[in-house]
């Protein structure tokens, strides 16, 4: 098993956010860290673990909010949007690596990478790990036909120290899960142009909003994540 820790808080790398528009490059880790987790993420590994403090995926209909209010950011819909989406971004903090796009990207094609076995046999998962959005939930992830993976892909976020969040908050993380809200995600990201994510997941389990603790439990090849949520056990196998 490799685990392999990222730190997505203290290391992104921020446009000039004096001239909107003409933001300069945006990461969430720097090129001196991706390169270094390139290097990590190698097959020949029963499990290959990746936890990042942000989810790499969050629930998809927030996924494609983010990636549509950076397109405005840059430019996607004209001066006066860009300097509107500015407020909107710090407003909501839409800061998880769905509003930095080129490290998306530059993630989804490692996995694909490893999980198809071009740096190595594929292990038989790849896990993603995270938490910090102050909800729990489990995802299946997809990649494109013909890609050639071989690794189970998933991702687990809980977040056991986390805000208490309102019915409003609530409602609408559930709408981001939910498949309306996917289409109405995918309708405004198609509107900037964004690029398409490439892969697909589904939340599988979840989200859960009171307190919660997740145990990951490896055993030869089969991984098993156990979310403990309030009173009630949740099992995703």
């Amino acid at each position: 098993v490799r685990l392999v820790v990222l730190d997505s808080r203290a290391g992104r790398v921020l446009g000039d956010t004096r001239h909107v528009r003409h933001e300069h490059k945006r990461a969430m880790i720097d090129d001196r860290e991706f390169e270094w987790l390139e290097r990590q993420c190698a097959g020949d590994f029963d499990h290959l673990l990746i936890a990042s403090s942000l989810p790499i995926l969050v629930l998809p209909g927030l996924h494609d909010l983010e990636a549509w209010n950076e397109a405005v950011c840059g430019g996607a819909w004209g001066d006066r949007a860009a300097h509107w989406g500015e407020r909107v971004r710090r407003d909501l903090d839409l800061e998880h690596w769905a509003a930095f796009q080129d490290s998306f990207h530059r993630v989804e094609r490692l996995l694909d990478e490893v999980a198809a076995g071009r740096r190595g046999d594929p292990p038989a998962t790849i896990c993603l790990l995270g938490g910090d959005v102050h909800h729990a939930f489990l995802a299946e992830i997809a990649f494109r036909r013909g890609a050639g993976v071989r690794s189970r892909v998933v991702q687990a976020v809980c977040s056991p120290f986390r805000n208490d969040l309102d019915r409003r908050e609530r409602r609408l993380l559930r709408v981001a899960a939910s498949r309306p809200g996917r289409v109405l995600g995918r309708a405004f990201a198609a509107s900037a142009r964004v690029e398409d994510p490439g892969i697909r997941w589904r939340v599988t389990d979840g989200p859960y909003f009171d307190n919660q603790v997740a145990t990951l439990r490896i055993r030869g090849r089969a991984l098993e994540v156990d979310t403990a949520v309030a009173e009630q056990q949740n099992d995703q196998r």
